[in-house]
Formats: C-alpha cells, sequence, structure tokens
C-alpha cells in the first residue's frame, strides 16, 4: 500500500513538473472591444520590454470610449496609480488596424511625445497586436490583478 502511494506521489510530481499552472482562467468568451477592460502585456518580441517582463513586472493598457487611454506599470507587483504615458488611439475595425499615439507623464521616463505607430490587431479571448514598421508582437489578456510571489504559473 505505501509503495502504491509512492508510486502515486511520484507520477504526480513528474506530471506536475512538465506543465506549469496557469495565473489565470483564460477568457470563456471572445471580446468585442479594446474598452472597458485592462489590457496586461505577457508577452512580447519587442527588445525594449521584453526582457523586463515576467509575472511581477508588467503594463497595463487601458482604452478608453473616447479614444484616449493610459499604460501604467507594475513594477515588483506594486501597481503605480499615475499612468506613464497616455495615449490617443484610432481604431479601424475594418482592416483589423488601430493608430496609438504615446504621450509619456513624466513620471518613469522623460516626459513628452513618445511616438505614434500602426498595429494589427486581433480580438478574441485576449487582445494580440503586431507593430507594422518592425513587426513585434504584443501579447495582453485581461488584467484581474497582480500574482502572489510564491505561486508559480504562466499566462
Amino acid at each position: 500500500m505505501l509503495l502504491g502511494r509512492l508510486a502515486l506521489i511520484a507520477g504526480l510530481s513528474l506530471t506536475g513538473a512538465a506543465c506549469q499552472r496557469r495565473c489565470q482562467l483564460p477568457e470563456t468568451m471572445a471580446f468585442k472591444s479594446m474598452v472597458d477592460t485592462q489590457w496586461r502585456l505577457v508577452s512580447t518580441t519587442d527588445p525594449a520590454f521584453a526582457s523586463k517582463l515576467d509575472n511581477f513586472n508588467f503594463l497595463i493598457v487601458t482604452f478608453n470610449r473616447n479614444n484616449t487611454g493610459d499604460v501604467k506599470l507594475v513594477v515588483d507587483n506594486t501597481p503605480y496609480e499615475q499612468a506613464a504615458e497616455t495615449l490617443v488611439w484610432s481604431p479601424n475595425p475594418q482592416s483589423q488596424m488601430v493608430r496609438i499615439q504615446y504621450t509619456s507623464g513624466g513620471t518613469q521616463v522623460q516626459a513628452g511625445d513618445q511616438g505614434t505607430f500602426d498595429y494589427y490587431y486581433t480580438l478574441t479571448n485576449e487582445l494580440q497586436m503586431y507593430e507594422s514598421k518592425k513587426g513585434y508582437f504584443y501579447r495582453y489578456v485581461p488584467y484581474k490583478g497582480i500574482v502572489n510571489p510564491d505561486t508559480l504559473c504562466a499566462f
């Protein structure tokens, strides 16, 4: 009986190491709009963000109905209330493109215009964006809060 329990525990340990627990359950319904949701950046190919991005350091992007929005930082699991950047966005749903102009608020980076970028986007149960000039990929999921520091999980 003891050998059977040890074999069961060993089997569970091996399967647990092979697949990591999800930090949050994926949305069951597809989103119809980018507004009314805070979007958490979980992966990107953009080298300016990729090396600094993990479960405890990330960006939260919000798109408002009046074509404005903001980008807030979470650093070492501490969400910042003041936006690091504000944005003005202009979507074109027919072509699934969005133009975003970023302006920094001066809290984490130098204040001023940070540029205007065009993105192709896909909106399902998450938001995926491809920057049109350099081809950087950005994957966002709905922001549901910070992850406990003693939790091993993946998005």
